[in-house]
């Protein structure tokens, strides 16, 4: 696993292909899998990261033990494809938006997570 936000992470074994890198504010994902739900899937996908975008970084202690850091990166332009066997899936950077959730810590044995995202263009303004 990578220890920065932003490091490359790649994935792979005889049924899945994940490979995420991030090169001059633009990160590139590419899934492949040859069985998925019994087809092909193929996603190339291209998530631009905006210079005055901010971020959302937190680190939240629990006690003396354990604590989590997340890096949460939101709405961010995302164009590309997902392909399911014969259906391809078009995405585009007007309204399709991707978030980079990053977090590392020391969590308690069971853990409840309860956040939700959401983004849109309101008057031509990402939110």
């Amino acid at each position: 696993m990578p220890t920065m936000v932003l490091e490359p992470i790649q994935f792979s074994n005889a049924e899945l292909n994940i490979s995420i890198t991030h090169l001059q504010q633009t990160t590139y994902l590419s899934v492949a899998s040859k069985n998925f739900d019994n087809a092909n899937l193929q996603a190339e996908l291209i998530i631009e990261h905006p210079a005055d975008d901010d971020s959302l970084n937190v680190v939240i202690p629990k006690n003396r033990q354990t604590f989590q850091f997340t890096a949460k990166h939101h709405t961010l332009p995302t164009t590309g494809f997902v392909k399911i066997g014969d259906r391809t899936y078009k995405f585009n950077e007007e309204d399709c938006f991707s978030v980079l959730d990053f977090g590392r810590g020391i969590w308690p044995r069971e853990v409840v997570w309860n956040w939700a995202m959401a983004s849109q263009r309101v008057r031509g303004q990402r939110v």
